[in-house]
């Protein structure tokens, strides 16, 4: 698929997003003897796709460039991680136990159309896989069941560009919000989402959702708390995900069932690619 296109007319680049062109990006920089191979000004980025090859005329060569958008964005420009993961509705929930089973999940998932991995703190090859997931530019990584500061700072030393916590862990949120980095504390509750507006908080994870009352309950948690955005989490399957994505407040759902543990350890990566094609289209 062609996401970017080099536009005669008005001699700059044009950034797709993944449903309808949006507005330029680069500009294509002129000299004295015409057009330049250099690309400059960065004018604006919204994130919905990680990774795109450009082509286009530079002076009488067709050139191609690989510009990884992960690369540009700073865990600090947290409005366009949201926006990505607005955009994209899913967040697969992944448990990685190998360090080598990374490399083709991240496949799998891109293959799949769901660019997205919140890879959690369960196994000791959590860090690797959050590594070598970061590594390939086009998969949006955060660290999942974070609980403590130091997983914070391992988190963001492998590239993860957010934290995403079960409960409001007061240290983790505090050091998150210190170091500008996207934190989603985990709320089930009035009181929890009342301490995370405190601090200044508009996305949480709503967790356990289905144990905690599901749908019903997210709605009449959102009713006064109408700034809160939630990731409903827990229990989240194919069956009910569309009527979590339904409410306004729900920025995005993570979920499990396109990446079970099972499947990533018996390498059934083509079986997560179809699934996660599956998902994508549902919840068009």
């Amino acid at each position: 698929m062609r996401l970017c296109r080099f536009c005669r007319s008005c001699e700059k680049i044009h950034f797709c997003r993944l449903s309808g062109e949006a507005c330029f990006i680069i500009d294509v920089w002129w000299g004295e003897n015409g057009r330049s191979n250099k690309l400059l000004n960065v004018s604006y980025l919204n994130g919905y796709i990680l990774l795109w090859t450009v082509y286009g005329l530079l002076g009488n060569a067709t050139c191609e460039f690989f510009i990884n958008v992960m690369d540009m964005i700073d865990v600090c420009d947290q409005r366009y991680l949201v926006d990505m993961i607005s955009s994209l509705r899913v967040v697969p929930v992944v448990v990685v136990d190998e360090v080598e089973l990374a490399q083709s999940l991240g496949e799998a998932l891109v293959a799949g159309g769901l660019p997205i991995a919140e890879v959690t703190f369960r196994t000791d090859a959590a860090m690797g896989a959050m590594e070598v997931l970061a590594s390939r530019g086009d998969i949006l990584v955060g660290a999942g069941t974070v609980t403590t500061v130091d997983q914070v700072k391992e988190a963001r030393e492998s590239g993860a560009k957010f934290v995403v916590s079960p409960g409001f862990h007061r240290e983790v949120v505090e050091y998150c919000l210190a170091n500008e980095m996207l934190v989603l504390p985990g709320v089930s509750s009035a009181s929890d989402i009342a301490l995370a507006m405190e601090y200044g908080l508009k996305n949480v994870k709503f967790f356990p959702a289905e144990a905690s009352g599901g749908v019903g309950l997210l709605k009449a948690l959102s009713a006064p708390y109408q700034s809160v955005k939630f990731v409903p989490t827990g229990g989240i399957h194919a069956g009910n995900v569309r009527d979590y994505l339904s409410l306004d407040s729900v920025l995005a759902c993570g979920g499990s069932w396109m990446v079970e543990r099972s499947l990533v350890n018996d390498g059934k990566f083509e079986e997560i690619a179809k699934l996660t094609r599956e998902v994508v289209e549902l919840v068009k």
